[in-house]
């Protein structure tokens, strides 16, 4: 506002608020602007628009009356608001400008004119702009002599001569603040395809009537499209689940049939078409991002493309929630049966809240709104972290686990009573792998681990007097602070020690058996083996005293002592090694073999060969019987009688030397064949001739006269000696 303006009196003061017309908004759905003028950025004046614009005079610097400027900010006198342009950096840009306007103090005029063409006949289109009164009131300036501004838009047909539609914005009066204000004038074409917009002072110069101008957009109206969702209510659907696809649902006001061209982007400003999508519903495939989604709409296909012939859709926005951060565990708690149970916790962002559950997923709600849960039971619990805002839950849930480890449990057993000077094996049993802890007669502890079968072994030291195993404690494999104290004992009471001996002959004939004769502790049991064989028992009589007849042996024997046991509740069982050995004694044996054949009247050897040292008894030809003793090399020979016929010595038994003496009946038998003496012819005298005339020596053979001999009989064989007495056969 210039200082020289004139004060307006206050009778036009109420002339300039005369409402000519009412403005109004598109009540249906917009297409993309077919102009915008937003008058370009950067922080010098201008440049001045072009010729037949305005008819009001571009200024480089501060505009007085009648005059305008083009600048990045209002507060070019002292007692105007200081405000940036309206256009959004993000369109235009920092230091975006808007037309700054003095109004002029005596005429109105052409704030700002524009010819548009192209038009679709028969089509509604909406012209608006934005507008500030950039007077302060609280500069005191004008005080109560202050003119509103007063903006009229007008559209006309291309010559100017026929008025389309036109409207007011009113009187707005300075504000403490700086405002910006939205106004738009709603009209629809008959057969007009070009025509021309004005924006005029509709109010007079004066102390106030300055304004600036931003953001002047033409586009088409058309009626009312929205974009629903049987997903969600409204137009934008917030969800929790990446990724998700859901139904959009085109739906446009009035009877006629309309046409689509659905469209995506991404930041809600560059839009681009979806190929084949053209129905009134449409499936958006699998979202991750925020995304928004609006549809073109026209009454003909071939409209969709033509921007002043087809509007838009209000925008629909699928959104993503964040989806919180796990928490993170304070930790897995282990605690004794005993013990009570503590407080399972996890740690979770600030934006979050943490609900308790029983379940990896779904399950059963246990605690809500908590980072800490103190459950009745073990188990594993499972904290789900949900956004305080948007109620999204955690991909996952964290899992917290107590374990309440049972207090361990443990018992000993064993051998009760044991003789003296043995060792005996106890047994201790209880929770599997735990540490048992125990004394020997109040004597410092000791440790013994079971294992995965809850058992240990453990054989004690030669006992010789009373012993008791003393359990103090049993500590539990898991948790090395679960504890169960334990007051339980084992006494094993030491008897006398018990014997036992096995005597009786340790050697036998052959197949034969022998008694044997256990002797020790009265009315005691005796477990013996024979050869390693299985266990056997016998028990002694009152005298200590049991005799066994064993089997016929035929190999040598080993009967085994392996304990002796008395009965009773004091009884105790005693550890044997005593081995008594049966060797067993072969059966002597005899052969009998003569010289026979022999010759009638004369005697044969009879030669007995067996066991040394042994008696045979024999006889012949059932004569009584007689005994021979075999020498140390086991013969024996006698000469029979004069034999005059065949004569048969049969063995009837042989008994050894040794003690115990063997003996066995024999049945062998051989018999001298007696021949008769052989007729012995005497040969014709045997003539030879001297023919060396040496009176010495001469040839001749004797066989010859074999035959005369014999008498022609092949059996009798014939010798020849030198002389009735010679020993010597002649060859």
């Amino acid at each position: 506002m210039s200082p020289f303006k004139k004060i307006i009196t206050f009778l036009l003061l109420l002339l300039s608020a005369f409402n000519y017309a009412q403005l109004g908004f598109c009540s249906g759905s917009k297409g993309d602007p077919i102009f915008t003028e937003n008058f370009g950025n950067g922080t010098n004046y201008g440049p001045a628009l072009p010729a037949g614009v305005t008819n009001y005079t571009f200024i480089t610097g501060n505009p007085n009356d009648g005059f305008y400027t083009l600048y990045y900010r209002t507060n070019l006198y002292s007692t105007w608001h200081y405000s940036l342009d309206h256009t959004p950096d993000a369109t235009n840009g920092t230091n975006g400008k808007s037309l700054i306007v003095n109004a002029n103090a005596s005429t109105s005029g052409d704030f700002y004119k524009r010819t548009v063409t192209g038009l679709c006949v028969n089509t509604t289109f909406e012209f608006s702009s934005w507008l500030m009164n950039v007077y302060n009131p609280g500069s005191g300036f004008c005080g109560a002599n202050e003119i509103p501004i007063n903006v009229r838009f007008e559209i006309w047909n291309d010559t100017e001569t026929i008025l389309l539609g036109s409207g007011n914005t009113g009187n707005i009066i300075g504000t403490a603040t700086p405002i910006w204000r939205q106004f738009a004038l709603v009209f629809t074409t008959t057969n007009q395809t070009s025509v021309v917009l004005k924006m005029k002072n509709n109010g007079l110069g004066g102390c106030g009537n300055d304004l600036a101008i931003d953001d002047i957009e033409f586009r088409s109206c058309g009626e009312l499209t929205t974009v629903t969702s049987p997903s969600a209510v409204g137009n934008n659907f917030v969800t929790c689940q990446s990724p998700t696809s859901i139904q959009l649902q085109a739906n446009t006001t009035g009877s006629s049939t309309h046409f689509y061209q659905w469209q995506t982007s991404t930041d809600g400003i560059t839009w681009t078409d979806i190929s084949g999508a053209n129905n009134p519903t449409y499936t958006t495939p699998n979202l991750t991002t925020q995304t928004y989604f609006r549809t073109k709409a026209a009454q003909d296909i071939a409209n969709l493309s033509n921007p002043f012939c087809s509007t838009f859709s209000d925008v629909f926005t699928i959104s993503f929630s964040t989806i919180p951060n796990n928490s993170v565990s304070d930790g897995d708690k282990v605690i004794c049966s005993d013990e009570p149970i503590p407080t399972l916790s996890v740690t979770a962002d600030s934006t979050t809240g943490i609900n308790w559950y029983d379940a990896a997923s779904g399950g059963v709600l246990l605690q809500s709104n908590s980072t800490s849960y103190t459950p009745i039971t073990g188990g594993t619990y499972y904290a789900e972290a949900y956004d305080l805002i948007s109620n999204c839950t955690s991909t996952t849930r964290t899992p917290v686990s107590l374990t309440i480890v049972p207090l361990p449990v443990a018992t000993i057993s064993g051998t009760a009573s044991i003789c003296t000077g043995n060792s005996t094996v106890l047994t201790f049993n209880g929770t599997p792998n735990s540490i048992i802890t125990y004394n020997i007669d109040g004597g410092s502890n000791q440790n013994i681990t079971l294992d995965s079968s809850g058992v240990a072994i453990l054989t004690t030291a030669i006992l010789t007097s009373n012993t008791t195993y003393n359990l103090v404690s049993v500590t539990s494999p898991i948790l090395n602070t679960c504890i169960n104290t334990i007051n339980s004992s084992f006494l094993i009471t030491i008897n006398p020690a018990l014997t036992a001996t096995i005597s009786g002959s340790t050697s036998v004939c052959n197949n034969t058996s022998t008694i044997l004769t256990f002797t020790g502790t009265a009315n005691a049991t005796v477990t013996y083996n024979i050869n390693g064989g299985s266990n056997q028992t016998i028990i002694l009589n009152s005298s200590g005293i049991a005799n066994l007849t064993t089997a016929n042996l035929t190999t040598t024997t080993n009967y085994n002592l392996v304990s002796i046991g008395s009965s009773g509740p004091n009884g105790c069982t005693q550890s044997l090694s005593q081995i008594f050995t049966i060797s067993i004694i072969p059966l002597p044996t005899v052969s009998i073999t003569s010289d026979s054949p022999t010759c009638t009247g004369t005697s044969a050897t009879i030669t007995f060969t067996g066991t040394p040292d042994s008696t045979v008894t024999f006889n012949y030809d059932s004569n009584p019987n007689e005994t021979i003793l075999l020498n140390n090399l086991g013969t024996a020979n006698i000469v029979t009688p004069i034999l005059t016929s065949d004569s048969t010595y049969t063995l009837v038994s042989i008994q050894d030397s040794n003690s115990p003496s063997c003996s066995q009946p024999q049945t062998a038998s051989t018999t001298v064949i007696v021949n008769d003496a052989p007729i012995i012819n005497t040969p014709t005298a045997y003539e030879v001739c001297d023919e060396n005339t040496d009176g010495l020596s001469c040839l001749f053979d004797l066989t010859t006269k074999i035959n005369q001999i014999t008498g022609g009989d092949p059996n009798v064989v014939v010798e020849f000696f030198e002389t009735s007495t010679s020993g010597v056969v002649l060859p």
